[in-house]
This record gives structure tokens, sequence and C-alpha cells, in this order.
């Protein structure tokens, strides 16, 4: 029995040993084998969380915890890495202007500009005024423009780029006439010509006619009429009428040339006009023209210097070929013209003449322009001599041809002050300065400049 007992013994721990190796190794069957803790290691080292977020985890083979460490995915902040630069290009050519940005996506772009004769920034509304490149055709009104882009990121963080310069390489030929037409002269029935030369880049022509005696002018519709040379055929009402030309460039911008009459051969006509004339008070001035036709008849007029309608002078030589004008202070300005007429009631009217005072008003210091901030006081200094002199200031609007009396702080003074608001800037200023005598003298004028935005204001 004894015997049994200890062979069923020793039979049921072989059968252990063959079932449970770990066991016989002396193992805690809860653990795991050094090979494959590593293979769960290798394989578990690194993963991706459905969030973006990069794990790593690490598991001690000895000890019986496990750490985890996390590393976020870091965003590159906005930054701009290629700034735009100034460009040059021709008059009708492109010009390309690039930004290049990184920060957290989706970038977007916003090109704004200014003008070179405005202090503030304008939003481009081209094209491509809303991706990383602008493309700008040149033209004259963009000559001198500055342009920057401002970039955002997708939370709302913006960049502004470098101020950038576009500049034409060459400015457009300057539009001028260099050869005015002259009067015309043919029998009734023929063909007189008129003819201009200008300079300027890509010129257009058209002529226009003011009849005899009348001031409004209207287009020619004559052979010519949009060319540098109109032909006109000779009648009995052409006879002194008028031709002018409006030359314009590829720019827009126009001048107009002389005007020049035709006349029927053998009528009255006008060959030498009256010039205008400067004297001092209590001398006397002569206005003379040499006309030519048949039974020649004259009448001489005036008009007030501030004036619209023509008075017949009734001072010696007014129904002659030479008018004499006492020179007073009342007549200061005043304008003068003849009317010759022929035996065939033909007449051809005289270019106006002006008579003025001499001044003796002797300007030794003209205003300045000025550069300044915008609600800042600028001041204007003229110095002059003379005798008993008085002075008025008078502003001019940009682009504007009128002057306008000031009424800022000084305006009858040699020195005015000017309060600089931004509707000031441009804005020009000058002088008139006065003598007893009712001589006058205007100074240059002078511009006042204000300092511009050197950003866009995105706020």
């Amino acid at each position: 029995m004894k015997g049994k007992k200890w062979l069923s013994m020793i039979l049921s721990l072989v059968m252990i040993i063959l079932l449970c190796p770990n066991a016989a190794a002396g193992s805690d069957p809860g653990r795991q084998s050094e090979e494959q803790q590593r293979s769960v290691i290798l394989a578990e080292r690194k993963t991706t969380r459905p969030d973006g977020v990069s794990v790593e985890n690490s598991r001690s083979s000895t000890a019986d915890y496990a750490t985890e460490e996390v590393t976020q995915i870091t965003e590159d902040p906005l930054n701009i890495l290629v700034q735009p630069s100034d460009r040059s290009v021709a008059y009708g050519e492109t010009g390309q202007f690039t930004v290049s940005a990184i920060g957290p996506g989706p970038l977007s772009y916003q090109w704004y500009f200014r003008k070179s004769t405005s202090l503030f920034w304008y939003p481009s509304i081209m094209e491509d005024a809303q991706t990383d490149t602008h493309c700008i055709e040149m033209a004259e009104s963009r000559d001198g423009q500055a342009y920057c882009c401002v970039v955002t990121d997708k939370y709302g963080n913006s960049v502004t780029s470098d101020v950038v310069m576009f500049k034409a390489v060459a400015p457009f030929p300057e539009l001028r006439i260099v050869e005015q037409p002259t009067y015309g002269v043919a029998p009734i029935g023929e063909l007189t010509s008129f003819r201009v030369a200008a300079e300027g880049n890509g010129l257009s022509y058209q002529w226009q006619y003011c009849k005899p005696g009348k001031t409004k002018w209207y287009n020619s519709t004559m052979f010519g009429a949009t060319s540098d040379e109109v032909l006109v055929p000779l009648s009995e009402t052409r006879n002194g009428q008028k031709y002018r030309c409006i030359v314009s460039d590829i720019s827009g911008k126009k001048v107009i040339s002389g005007a020049a009459a035709a006349y029927v051969e053998s009528h009255a006509r006008i060959l030498n006009q009256p010039k205008s004339n400067e004297a001092d008070v209590g001398e006397i001035v002569l206005l003379s023209i040499i006309a030519q036709g048949e039974g020649l008849s004259y009448q001489w007029q005036y008009m007030k210097a501030n004036g619209t309608k023509w008075y017949n002078s009734g001072m010696d030589g007014a129904t002659w070929d030479t008018l004499v004008v006492p020179l007073i202070e009342g007549r200061n300005g005043q304008k003068y013209r003849c009317i010759v007429t022929d035996s065939y009631g033909i007449c051809d009217i005289s270019d106006i003449a002006v008579l003025k005072l001499r001044n003796n008003i002797n300007v030794t210091k003209q205003p300045s322009d000025v550069n300044a901030d915008r609600n800042t006081t600028v001041t204007f200094t003229v110095e002059a001599e003379g005798d008993s002199l008085s002075y008025q200031w008078e502003y001019q609007l940009p682009g504007k041809t009128t002057w306008h009396e000031s009424t800022a702080s000084g305006f009858d003074t040699p020195e005015l002050a000017v309060f600089a608001t931004t509707q000031c800037h441009r804005r020009k200023y000058r002088c008139k300065i006065s003598e007893s005598s009712g001589a006058y003298v205007y100074t240059d004028a002078a511009v006042i400049w204000l300092a511009p935005d050197e950003k866009p204001n995105v706020d």
C-alpha cells in the first residue's frame, strides 16, 4: 500500500511537469516571458490617437507598472517668409507682387494699395487680390502707387507684409503742341487747311470750329477732322470762322491748340493782333492792329476787369486802327479788342489785349511747400518790397483751377496759419500782393503735403 501511494505521487508530478512547463521552471504564471514583453514594447512603442496626438508607450521589463508619454503636434506660428519687392514696368505691361507665408492654415490674403496722391490704404478688388500673387497692369494712374498684403491665419491672427512701390519705367512723353495752326485764306468754293503738330504718346485729334462773333465751339466733321490736318471749303458763312484742335494722348490727357480763322480772299482780315501791355499810372498806351480788305472800318471795344460785357470805346482812335488809352487805376486789368468790317459787311474780330498797371512789387521770399502730420498747424510766409503793400492769401483745391480767398488766420498778412486736416492734403496756397496804385502780383503757389498712413488699418 505504501509503495502504491508513492508511485501515484510520482506519476502526478510527471503529469504536472508535462502539462505546466512554467510551473516546473518556478515561474509566476501571471508574468510574460522576456521575449513576449519585448514584442509588446516594439508593437506599442508609438501609436497615434484618433484626435491626432502622437502617443509613445514605454513599459519596463522589470517593473510592475507602465507610463505613457504624450507628445502634442506643434503648429508653425504665422509668419511671412518671402516679402514682396518693388516693381518697375513699362506702361501697358504687368507687374507681379508675391508674398510667401506659413502658419495655421488655411491662410487668407488681401492686397491693399495706396495712391501716390492719397494718405489712405484701400483693399484691392482685382481678381487676384485675395491670393498670394497680385498682378497689376501699369497705367499712368498707378504710377507711384504703394502695395502691401495682409495675411490672416485660421485663428484670425494677421500679419502685414512690407510696403512696396509700383513705378513706371519711364513717364509718358510730355503732351505738347509744337506747331500751332495758322489762318487760312482761299476764294469762295476752294479749300483751305489747318494743321497742328504735337508730341506725345498715342495721339488722337479732334478739330472744332467757332462761328464768327460767337464763343461756343463745335466738333467739326470736315475731311481730316480727326487727324492733324483738317480741310475746309470756304464760303461766305465761313468767312472769319475759327478752328482749333484738341489733341489727346493715350493716358487721356488733353491739350487745346490756338485758334486760327478761315478767310475768304479779299475780305476783311486782321494780320497783326493788338498786344497786352503794362504801364505806370498816367502813361499812354497804344493798341494797334494791321488788317487788309476793301473799305475797312474799325471799332474798338473794352470790357471791365471783372466784367462780361463789351462796350464801344469813345477814346481817341476808337474808330481807327490804333487806340490811344491813358492808363489810370480804374483801367487796371481792362480788356480791349477791335472789330474790323469790310465793304461787304464781313467782319473780323481781333484777339483780346489786356492793360495792367506796372507793379513795383519785389517778392523777396516765396512761400514754400510744407510737409506735415494731420491735424497740425502749418504756416506759409511771404516777404515783399513795395509801396503800401496789402496781402490776400488764396487757396486752390486739388485737381481744380479756381482760386478762392482764404479766411484762415493771417489771411491778410504776410504769414498765413492753416490747421491741416485731411482735406488740406495737396491743397495749394498763394498770396496776392497789391500796392497803393492798384498794381498787384501773385506769389508762387505752395502745397500742403500730409504724411500718409504707413500701413493699412485692418482692425
